[in-house]
């Protein structure tokens, strides 16, 4: 798998930013239901589980340098948050706090699979309980030299 980023994500990068710039401030959230065909798709059937943050309740950030073209979450940054409803979390969206997950171009996601060895974002146990407490201790992404 792969991780998938939006059309916005992906304007604003080849025109206006950094990924950091453009990402920074960011919630992760994780949904249960079917994976959207593309982070510019709709959620259809999905239930938000887990909003996650920093532990002081901010949006998140990442490192200010990209060693091997790898972006890391701030390593200063605890990102946890407590479940919202049970559930399966099947995967994940990084997106700008006032995102409605509706269908269109126009809003920046990163959008990966969350689960064991195969998916995007491996986790011990895909199942969470209301008001389960989730910690997210390392979290990357890689922009790959496509051959």
């Amino acid at each position: 798998m792969a991780f998938k980023f939006s059309t916005e994500l992906r304007r604003q990068q080849a025109v206006s930013g950094s990924l950091k710039s453009i990402l920074d401030g960011c919630v992760a959230r994780f949904y249960s239901g079917p994976v959207p065909a593309s982070s510019d798709s709709a959620l259809s059937g999905n239930t938000l589980l887990l909003e996650l943050k920093t532990s002081v309740g901010g949006n998140l950030t990442f490192e200010s340098s990209a060693e091997g073209a790898t972006l890391k979450k701030s390593l200063s940054e605890i990102w946890t948050g407590d479940a919202i409803a049970g559930g399966t979390m099947a995967f994940m969206r990084l997106e700008k706090p006032g995102d409605t997950g509706s269908a269109g171009t126009e809003s920046v996601r990163v959008q990966a699979t969350v689960g064991g060895p195969d998916a995007d974002i491996v986790v011990s146990t895909t199942l969470i309980e209301l008001g389960e407490t989730r910690v997210l201790e390392y979290f990357a992404i890689a922009l790959i030299e496509y051959v």
